[in-house]
């Protein structure tokens, strides 16, 4: 008799076949879904990207899929207003960063582009809301305070080395330039404010934000008047 209790081999084959020790099944299952569950945890619901945070934790933990893919959602997610899911996405950022910095690096641009799409989404479901006569708009809302806050963050974690915060510049400098630099002003606008709100400790920052700046301004201004 066994008073009830089931054997641990009989244990050990029903987590099996739940999955829970087979990491194949785990990995296949996380591979397929893992495009869902990063769109999701920059949803414009805060209680459905929390949840869509804490399995991406877990995910990122067993290493079940790339990291790379998992820097766009997490440096958007800089500009929740929901503090829980802001902090534990800065965890996981710092944690991914740190050992994948060339991944972060690659994938900065994507990042910053989320970001801006995530404060879109919060605000088309405020106006929504609104409608409805929801309430407590506001609290859906990232504020300029918020974005910027989630940029310090941002600047802080690369603030390690001047090769990095020049990197970090260059990436949010580099979206003013190129063919597609006028395709969505509200975007540029975007970035400068955060660019302008940036904490600088160093003059050399100041000034290669500046220089880059004057460079672009002197190979596009004409153009620009001339159209």
């Amino acid at each position: 008799a066994n008073n009830g209790l089931s054997s641990p081999k009989k244990d050990a084959g029903f987590q099996t076949v739940n999955g829970e020790h087979d990491n194949s099944v785990a990995n296949g299952v996380a591979q397929r879904y893992w495009n869902f569950v990063i769109e999701l945890c920059v949803d414009p619901e805060p209680a459905v990207r929390l949840k869509a945070l804490h399995l991406a934790e877990v995910v990122l933990r067993q290493g079940l899929v790339h990291p790379m893919s998992c820097f766009p959602p997490l440096i958007a997610l800089q500009a929740d207003p929901l503090l829980t899911s802001k902090k534990l996405a800065m965890r996981l950022l710092r944690q991914q960063h740190g050992k994948y910095p060339d991944f972060f690096d690659h994938q900065l641009g994507a990042g910053l582009g989320l970001l801006f799409e995530f404060c879109k989404r919060l605000q088309a479901a405020a106006r929504r809301a609104a409608r409805k006569g929801g309430q407590r708009v506001d609290a859906q809302v990232a504020s300029a305070e918020v974005v910027n806050d989630g940029f310090t963050n941002i600047y802080k974690l690369v603030n390690g080395t001047r090769s990095t915060r020049f990197k970090f510049l260059s990436a949010l400098l580099r979206r003013y330039e190129g063919k597609t630099a006028g395709s969505d002003v509200t975007y540029l606008c975007f970035l400068a404010n955060a660019i302008a709100a940036l904490p600088f400790t160093m003059t050399d920052e100041v000034l290669f934000v500046i220089f880059h700046l004057n460079r672009i301004i002197s190979l596009r201004a004409s153009t620009l008047q001339d159209s």
